[in-house]
């Protein structure tokens, strides 16, 4: 079945799923794909510009199973590509194309893996959720899990498929991106005494966040499986100004928090609100200020004990080994929280490694392939003893 997974996942990284250019095309293919593989498909398309999601059931229309949940999109290719992103180049045991790694191979292991639990009867439900926009913010990723809540569907367990070299992660970090948009008043060069020069008002905020950075290093969370055991902050773009011989009028920052679990992102904007007002404002050091957020992914919390692990844990020992990854926690952020948050016990666990994601000549080795393969072929097996030990109640939830 590695062959059906390889050209599966050829198909697609053909496809172009970057930002909100549209994704009509891949829907298109894989709705005719599971066809007559899933038991029942849905198209869920929210946003301006709309974009579509798909979530799918394989199974009877029962409550529990579990949720195996994707995502379509993927970052732009920037430079350094030794070949086509948009064409799977296999070179050895390495399979490169935009998407690869993150998270088209786990996709593609999805859709092959349906074949199989197609020939079985299964007693207990899979479902399937691919989502359009993760890599813009997930705003669409709501809508989806309400539309399968509005179907009656509630996994005990769900699993995000992101690159993990198939460790089972069960906590990760939240994400806040935001902008602030300094402005100034314009004027020539030659006498900035009749401006307001914005540039400057932003380098004083630049500063402010890397104090802010070193105040959260300063005081790590006391026995944190985090590395590092701390909030993070990056500004990531500085743009201002018109041209060099005028006095800027306008400086907008993009920075971007990686969120402790507890840590909110309102505190973190009343702390910039904060310093814009008191430090740039009431000085004339800016004409006004206006901080906007861009994205909120929330954390992944570890808890124990929680049934996705479990589940995962009672599968192929060789490729998920619960005893080695009891502690697993990562700082990038995945759509695992939102699933929490809507009640969900959640783990991340896929083929890849997070390494090889959003780099030029991303690739996903075939061997990782296989062992996501192996995992979800065998989870209908594992989905039925979880059932019969909730029956004999020794399954603690």
């Amino acid at each position: 079945m590695l062959d059906d997974v390889i050209d599966r996942l050829k198909m697609l990284v053909s496809f172009a799923t970057v930002g909100t250019d549209g994704n009509g095309d891949i829907v298109d293919w894989i709705t005719e794909e599971m066809r007559n593989i899933a038991a029942d498909m849905r198209i869920v398309v929210d946003g301006d510009p709309p974009l579509r999601s798909i979530w799918m059931r394989f199974g009877p229309a029962a409550p529990g199973g579990i949720l195996l949940s994707g995502h379509l999109d993927v970052v732009p290719p920037t430079d350094g590509w030794s070949g086509d992103p948009w064409r799977l180049d296999a070179r050895g045991e390495r399979l490169h194309g935009r998407g690869a790694c993150d998270m088209k191979g786990f996709v593609a292991c999805l859709l092959a893996a349906a074949h199989a639990w197609k020939a079985r009867d299964l007693s207990v439900p899979i479902h399937v959720a691919l989502s359009c926009d993760e890599e813009t913010g997930s705003r669409r990723l709501p809508s989806l899990i309400a539309d399968m809540k509005r179907h009656n569907v509630e996994p005990e367990a769900v699993v995000v498929g992101e690159p993990t070299e198939m460790r089972i992660i069960r906590g990760h970090k939240g994400t806040f991106g935001a902008r602030t948009r300094i402005l100034g008043r314009g004027a020539h060069s030659s006498d900035p005494r009749h401006g307001v020069n914005a540039n400057f008002a932003a380098a004083r905020l630049l500063v402010f966040l890397e104090e802010l950075q070193c105040e959260f290093a300063t005081a790590p969370q006391a026995g944190s499986d985090f590395d590092p055991p701390f909030t993070t902050i990056n500004p990531g773009i500085v743009h201002g100004g018109r041209a060099r011989n005028i006095v800027a009028d306008c400086c907008e920052v993009q920075w971007d928090c990686r969120l402790m679990p507890g840590q909110r992102p309102a505190d973190i904007r009343a702390r910039i609100d904060n310093f814009c007002s008191a430090t740039l404002l009431q000085h004339g050091r800016a004409i006004s200020s206006m901080t906007e957020q861009l994205t909120f992914m929330p954390p992944l919390e570890p808890r124990a004990p929680c049934p996705a692990t479990e589940l995962l844990a009672g599968l192929r020992q060789s490729a998920v080994n619960a005893s080695t990854n009891a502690n697993d926690c990562v700082s990038y952020a995945t759509e695992a929280g939102f699933f929490q948050q809507a009640g969900w016990p959640t783990v991340v666990c896929g083929p890849g490694s997070i390494d090889q994601a959003h780099r030029p000549d991303e690739y996903v080795e075939t061997t990782q392939l296989r062992q996501c393969l192996d995992m979800l072929c065998a989870l209908p097996s594992a989905l039925e003893r979880h059932r019969e030990r909730q029956h004999a109640g020794r399954f603690a939830s």
